[in-house]
């Protein structure tokens, strides 16, 4: 293995993994042992993550947490001095607000009030967990390793019961795998693609393997917001790290090339992400999206200024809409 100081653009894979996994143990011995043992947890989130929400919820919940009862015992107050935490802190206040004014006051302030564990995780790896580059770097190698046993879960399902209706469902037994390679792991993913593009041969190779089998995974989900968000972070990566234009544009043709063929060899696919897509775009009135955006609007029309309270449109949504016949009350975010 290469000395310390190699610039990573010149290390084997070898090399970095070996170089990275060192430096990380190397940040964690040097810390108190009850620090030590709460940053492996706070590494091992990925791979909870995999298990299924509670568990990931309650990793989330047990960093947050700790963070702000560390910070008051430590009167360790230089993160609220941040604009982004303040407005974080400033945006709470107004979904408490609008929850004590809705039509479910009690439902909605306990929803509005524990959504704040979602930002506090946030500013605890900022501010405190995330801080050594070394572990960082680390929960990089972690979020990466969790996509590629994700990645080969889901090929085990496609290899062995297929697809059903055009979707995979393996592990969580539910419709949405997807969400998992595109939220938790699209840091490790732009990673391994800006890696692809600008680093030389012995990394470039293996992430932009890693990154063209994930891809692939992503579109046999039949997830297509999912696939989309992957797709487009991924070109975005490539295109602003420092990248070389011939490997750029090896990498989308092969990505592109490898997408097209699946679509192409996978009727329920190409029906989905083609015929069902196009047919579906919210440019008339029968429009599935279209739909769904008028509950939205009527939800905005119902309380324009302080909003119906966090969580209640799922309950009030047929109430709300009671008079109107072209809404679908679905409740996916990106809906």
């Amino acid at each position: 293995m290469k000395n310390k100081d190699t610039p990573f653009q010149e290390l084997t894979l070898w090399g970095c993994i070996m170089k990275y996994w060192s430096g990380a143990c190397m940040a964690l011995a040097e810390m108190p042992s009850m620090s030590r043992w709460f940053h492996i947890f706070w590494l091992s989130g990925p791979l909870i993550m995999l298990i299924e929400r509670s568990p990931a919820d309650a990793w989330i919940s047990i960093c947050a947490l700790t963070f702000l009862v560390r910070a008051v015992v430590k009167r360790q107050s230089d993160w609220l001095k941040f604009f982004w935490v303040r407005a974080v802190f400033a945006f709470w206040v107004v979904c408490l607000t609008s929850a004590v004014l809705s039509d479910l006051p009690a439902y909605s302030l306990s929803e509005a009030f524990i959504w704040i564990r979602f930002p506090l995780f946030a500013m605890a790896s900022c501010f405190w967990l995330g801080t050594d580059k070394r572990l960082l770097h680390a929960m990089i190698g972690m979020t990466i390793l969790g996509m590629l046993i994700m990645s080969c879960i889901l090929l085990a399902e496609i290899l062995i019961v297929g697809q059903q209706g055009g979707r995979l469902s393996w592990p969580y037994g539910d419709l949405v795998p997807g969400n998992y390679l595109a939220k938790v792991c699209l840091p490790a993913y732009t990673v391994l693609v800006a890696v692809a593009i600008s680093s030389q041969r012995s990394l470039a190779v293996p992430a932009g393997l890693v990154s063209i089998f994930t891809i692939l995974i992503s579109v046999s989900t039949g997830e297509r917001i999912n696939f989309i968000i992957r797709a487009f972070s991924g070109m975005l990566a490539a295109c602003i790290w420092k990248p070389r234009i011939i490997r750029l544009f090896c990498l989308l043709f092969l990505e592109l090339l490898a997408i097209l063929l699946l679509i192409t060899a996978n009727p329920s696919s190409s029906y989905r992400f083609i015929d069902r897509f196009i047919n579906e775009l919210p440019t008339q009135t029968d429009s599935p999206y279209m739909s769904v955006w008028n509950g939205g609007i009527d939800a905005f029309q119902s309380a324009p200024i302080i909003g119906i309270g966090p969580d209640n449109y799922r309950l009030l949504c047929s109430e709300i809409s009671a008079t109107q016949t072209d809404v679908d009350c679905l409740t996916h975010t990106h809906n």
